[in-house]
Order: C-alpha cells, then sequence, then structure tokens
C-alpha cells in the first residue's frame, strides 16, 4: 500500500508530464462557439438582423481562429502510443453516410418553415409573427448543432469516472460477496474495430430516453406550467393550432411552438442522461463484465455486461409509457397535415401541396427520431474517436476502485460427465421415445477445449 507521500509524488509527476498538453475539452469548446457564431451569421444573412452581420462573422472569425489554434496545438502534443490503432474512415464508412442521410432528412424538414417564412410578407401574417417563426428556428438550428462540441466534451470528460465511481459501485451494492454466492468483476477482450450494427443499436436505445424527456416529461410539464415564455412571446405549448389556414398567426404559433418544444428536450436528453448513456457504451466497449455463480442454489452461473444489468434497471423505470404518448401526439395532430396539403393546393395545386406535408411530417412528427439518432451517431462516431483514451481513463478508475483491469481470457472446456442425478440410462416416455442419454452422445465431438470458431457459423 503506497504512502501518502508515494502518491503525492505520482500525482506531480503525472502533472508534469502534461503541462504541455492541450486537453481535448478546449478544443471542443472553442469549436461549439464558433458553431453558435458561424450559423447566426449565415442566418443573419437571409433575415432583417443583417446588420448585425458583420459583428457575427468578426466573432464567427476570431473563434475558428481561436479553435485552429487549439486544434492544431492539440495535434503537436500526441504521443506516438495515441497514434497507434485508431479507427479509420473505411470502417466507418456506413456510419458516415447514414448520419449524412439524417444530416439531410433534418434540412429537408426544416425547409417548409423556411418556405413559410418566405410567403409571410404577402399573407396576413404580422411581422411580428414572421419574427417568432425564424426565431425558432434560428433557436432550434443553434441549440441543436452548437451543443454538440459541448455534450461532447461532456461526456468526454464524465464517462470514465461515471462508469466506475456510479455504475461499478451501484453493481457492487447490489451484488456482494457471500459464502454460498461468488461474484467477480473483471475485464474481457473485446473488438477494437467500430461495428455500423452495434452504433446503430445504440443510436435507437438512445431514443428511450429521448422520447421519455420530450413526451412523458418536457410536453406534460410545459403544458401545465403554460411554456417557458410570457404569453405572446411565441413559444409556449401548442398543441393544436388556433385556425387551420396555414397563413394565420395561429398557425405560426403552432409551428413556432412545436420546433421550439421538440428540438430543446432531445438535445436535454443527451446532457440529462450523461451519466448513463456514454458511461455505459464505454464499459461495453471496454468489455467490463461480472461473472456470478451461486454455489448452493439451483441457477446457472452469470457472465454479463455490467453496463446491460445498470441499463436494464434505468429502462425499466423508463418503460413504455414514452412510446405511447408518442403515438398519441402523433395521433392528435395527424389532421394538419391534411389541412397543410390544402392549404398550399389553393395557390400551388399538386406535387408541392405533397411536398409540403411531408416536408411538414418529417421534421414535426420524426424529429424525435431522427434527431435522437443523429445526434447520437454523433455523439458516439466522437466517443469512438477518443476511445483509446477515455479505455485508459477508465482502467485508471478501475484500479483506484481496487479492480484489476487485465484481461481475463474466458476458457470453454467441456467435460465427459453430466449433471449430478441425470438419469443416463433413461429411456424418454414422451410422444417420441429418446434413447438414453448414453446411447447418444457418440454423435457429439469428444469432450474437450471449445474454440470461439466452433462457435461460429460455418
Amino acid at each position: 500500500m503506497p504512502s501518502i507521500k508515494q502518491l503525492t509524488e505520482q500525482r506531480k509527476a503525472a502533472k508534469e508530464a502534461i503541462k504541455g498538453r492541450v486537453p481535448i475539452v478546449r478544443v471542443l469548446l472553442a469549436l461549439g462557439i464558433f458553431i453558435i457564431f458561424g450559423i447566426l451569421a449565415i442566418v443573419f444573412t437571409t433575415s432583417k438582423l443583417i446588420t448585425s452581420f458583420p459583428i457575427m462573422l468578426a466573432c464567427a472569425a476570431a473563434t475558428f481562429v481561436l479553435y485552429l489554434a487549439l486544434a492544431i496545438q492539440y495535434n503537436k502534443a500526441k504521443t506516438s502510443e495515441q497514434e497507434k490503432k485508431k479507427i479509420g474512415a473505411k470502417n466507418a464508412i456506413g456510419s458516415i453516410i447514414f448520419m449524412l442521410i439524417l444530416i439531410g432528412l433534418v434540412f429537408f424538414g426544416l425547409w417548409f418553415f423556411f418556405w413559410l417564412s418566405a410567403r409571410f410578407p404577402f399573407t396576413i401574417v404580422s411581422q411580428n409573427d414572421q419574427g417568432k417563426m425564424l426565431g425558432a428556428i434560428i433557436i432550434a438550428v443553434v441549440v441543436y448543432f452548437a451543443s454538440m462540441p459541448f455534450i461532447m466534451a461532456l461526456w468526454y470528460k464524465t464517462a470514465p469516472g461515471i462508469g466506475v465511481k456510479l455504475i461499478v459501485r451501484i453493481f457492487k451494492a447490489f451484488n456482494w460477496k457471500m459464502k454460498t454466492k461468488a461474484c467477480e468483476l473483471m475485464v474481457i477482450e473485446t473488438p477494437q474495430e467500430h461495428s455500423f450494427m452495434i452504433t446503430f443499436k445504440r443510436a435507437f436505445t438512445s431514443l428511450i430516453y429521448s422520447l421519455t424527456i420530450v413526451f412523458s416529461l418536457w410536453h406534460p410539464l410545459m403544458t401545465q406550467i403554460g411554456g417557458m415564455f410570457p404569453r405572446g412571446f411565441g413559444f409556449e405549448l401548442q398543441f393544436r393550432p388556433s385556425l387551420s389556414d396555414i397563413d394565420t398567426p395561429g398557425f405560426v404559433l403552432y409551428c413556432s411552438s412545436l420546433i421550439f418544444h421538440t428540438v430543446l428536450p432531445v438535445v436535454a436528453t443527451f446532457v440529462l442522461f450523461f451519466w448513463t448513456l456514454p458511461s455505459a457504451y464505454l464499459l461495453d466497449d471496454v468489455g467490463v463484465v461480472y461473472y456470478k455463480k451461486y454455489t448452493e442454489r439451483r441457477q446457472p452461473a452469470e457472465l454479463r455486461s455490467v453496463s446491460q444489468w445498470f441499463s436494464s434497471l434505468v429502462q425499466a423505470v423508463l418503460g413504455t409509457s414514452a412510446l405511447i404518448t408518442y403515438m398519441t401526439f402523433i395521433y392528435n395532430n395527424r389532421f394538419v397535415v391534411g389541412e397543410i396539403f390544402a392549404a398550399v393546393d389553393n395557390f400551388s395545386p399538386g406535387f408541392f401541396a405533397g411536398l409540403c406535408a411531408t416536408m411538414f411530417s418529417i421534421f414535426i412528427f420524426g424529429f424525435p427520431i431522427i434527431g435522437t439518432v443523429l445526434m447520437a451517431y454523433i455523439l458516439l462516431l466522437f466517443q469512438e474517436s477518443q476511445f483509446n483514451k477515455l479505455k485508459t481513463h477508465l482502467f485508471q478508475e478501475l484500479v483506484n476502485a481496487k479492480i484489476d483491469p487485465r484481461i481475463v481470457q474466458i476458457e470453454f472446456e467441456r467435460k465427459d460427465k453430466f449433471q449430478e442425478r441425470t438419469l443416463l440410462n433413461y429411456t424418454g416416455e414422451n410422444f417420441f421415445h429418446n434413447p438414453p442419454l448414453k446411447d447418444s452422445i457418440s454423435k457429439f465431438a469428444p469432450a474437450g477445449d471449445i474454440d470461439i470458431k466452433d462457435m461460429l457459423k460455418k
């Protein structure tokens, strides 16, 4: 057991070693600020706030220079060890293409509201109502895309520590060792390459959390308290438009409300569940599992991921209520799609009317799914790009928790025997009389080691 003096000296040596290192968190924060000013500069060129464009452009340029300087310094400070076995673009090409498709769907859905804003000067909608729509779009775009670097920094900073200090400790609190129960935490070998299917499944798993936040918590809460802003500001939650015509202030308020109260809680999901999602994924990638076996109870041994055990507890609390409320939301607002088609068809009949109705549906009804999966993909790809460092940080946390992070090799050996009290000479009595076990096992391979290759599909 090292003394306090030795621990202090180790800390000082570690601090000295990272003196010239630029943390990735600083780079991400600079990138996030640049994205905010960059999006605002682009939006201001197409709005009545064009007079503020030079200010936004100057701020965007300054923050981009800061980001570039930090990124260059960060790359220079990388050690040769960090460069080993990085995830290549070839392995992630499927995920990148899928992510670009989702980005296209998001902007395709948003285009309806930009088009609607462009029509306002020719309708009875006031400039104030036009500002509400543009304000909702600006806030949605800025919050969604500019929040990602900040969430990346949050996930990077907290995932290893929370994975051990929270998830592993909760597991140990529920699964202590006994005289009749063996329970051991260990690290096993896992494939280290990127997997499109694993990322796909994890992105859709995040829907459980997102739909819960948006439809089971956020919408009911905003309905009860009347919105986050004073009445008339344009962002109070409205589930049904006041009038069916899309050229009226009532429909503008309806769209502004849904944009604001859909995008914001989706982003909030990845902030509020920072203690679950990245930590659980990291524990799985690293291969932290538990082995549990009872010596007296008639129950098979378990070898299972710690994160799966923890996630099952959280998801059991969330349940299926979110999916039900989401389907109810679609059902209650389904009539708006037909009204949009009818309203647009009055002055632009045919294909364009259907296109507008489709764009509206994709964003209003589809964004809780598309936006969640897209953000999850971006965050997961970032986490994989930093996996070597995150894995190392997590192993260091395991050491602090007195858990050995070295690989445990799992081996299988088939013994030439059966469980106790098995009747080897007994003939079956069901509809088809099975022969005794001692006469049936000859068709199998001889007992001995079972290689993982033998378990794969031939």
